[in-house]
């Protein structure tokens, strides 16, 4: 699970910095081609809880990187 942590929060990153606002859940699915269940919701719930990012269920959307 490390491994997909750390590529989904580098894509994060690496997407907010060259478009200014964050990438949908579906979005990241797609592009790292995870399963938006089983692999990118729970790792998007492990960054909430090692405080690296903020998350708004609601809007589908990571809204702050912490770290």
């Amino acid at each position: 699970m490390e491994e997909k942590l750390n590529k989904i929060f580098d894509y994060t990153k690496d997407f907010v910095k060259k478009n200014n606002f964050p990438p949908r859940i579906k979005q990241i699915s797609e592009d790292l081609k995870y399963d938006v269940e089983t692999e990118v919701k729970p790792v998007i719930e492990e960054l909430v809880a090692k405080g690296k990012i903020k998350f708004e269920s609601a809007k589908d959307r990571i809204i702050e990187i912490i770290e």
